[in-house]
């Protein structure tokens, strides 16, 4: 199955690194490297995220690292759509 990002998760995911880099370099890049790979799991396994709880929508998913979401969509095929901090809250007209 295709993966691929929307502009808003990849300027979400940099401006996420950026700020983790400017703390500790080795972080930022280890933080990259683990979100790929989760992502990368999905090709094998694109329903092992959650279905999102606040839009109730079987076709937009979420997976979690490091207090992240990480929300795609799923079609014929994935799309990361939105990555953001777990401590705010998701404004479901982002997603329509």
């Amino acid at each position: 199955m295709k993966l691929t990002w929307s502009d808003t998760a990849v300027n979400q995911l940099e401006a996420i690194a950026d700020s983790l880099y400017q703390n500790n370099p080795d972080s930022a890049a280890k933080f990259v490297n683990n979100i790929m790979n989760r992502i990368s799991n999905l090709k094998l396994f694109p329903e092992k995220g959650r279905v999102v709880p606040e839009i109730n929508d079987r076709s937009l998913r979420e997976i979690v690292y490091n207090k992240y979401r990480i929300v795609y969509r799923l079609s014929d095929k994935i799309e990361i759509v939105y990555i953001q901090h777990s401590a705010k809250p998701l404004d479901d007209t982002k997603f329509d």
